[in-house]
């Protein structure tokens, strides 16, 4: 049993960002040091007491993994819906005419 344990994570599959907004909220938990290697971020985590048993290292890899695929998602989620975001937004605050309609369609794609 180690007070260190290691997740590498694909860089193609998640990006930085990503990986920064999951290891943030283990910040304040463990030491966390960031190591990039050719195709994956590796993620250390040590403890500042203790080891790591087997089942809470396995919690632990469980819980980052989770949280990498949540963020990815909301990643997609916020790009394929801006344009939607930003209309609601346009028409939120501005009146449009007729010409101010086909502006916003050539805007829009």
């Amino acid at each position: 049993m180690s007070n260190t344990t290691f997740i590498n994570v694909d860089n193609k599959l998640f990006s930085e960002n990503i990986i920064f907004k999951v290891v943030y909220w283990y910040s304040g938990d463990y030491e966390v040091n960031l190591i990039k290697k050719d195709f994956a971020i590796q993620i250390e985590f040590t403890k500042t007491e203790g080891v790591f048993i087997p089942e809470e290292e396995k919690t632990l890899k469980k819980e980052v993994l989770s949280k990498l695929i949540d963020f990815k998602t909301r990643e997609i989620v916020i790009n394929e819906t801006k344009s939607i975001r930003d209309l609601i937004i346009l028409k939120a605050f501005f009146h449009f005419d007729e010409i101010d309609k086909k502006e916003l369609e050539s805007y829009l794609g």
